[in-house]
């Protein structure tokens, strides 16, 4: 199995109630695709969506009490 479909099975695998509420949209995307660097971006992308799934985290349990 390669990393990508590790990292695929990984996300299934995942149980997230509301996923589109906390992905990236296409500006986002967009944004990081103009970067000159690939490393930035995808460094960039990493920690925004950690961000995401903070967040993401904070309302699952805002939503349970």
């Amino acid at each position: 199995m390669t990393e990508i479909e590790k990292m695929k099975q990984y996300i299934k695998r995942t149980n997230i109630s509301d996923k589109k509420h906390y992905e990236m949209n296409f500006l986002e995307i967009h944004a990081l695709t103009g970067m000159n660097c690939v490393g930035d971006a995808l460094c960039l992308a990493f920690l925004y969506s950690r961000a995401k799934g903070y967040r993401a985290a904070k309302a699952e349990v805002r939503k349970q009490k």
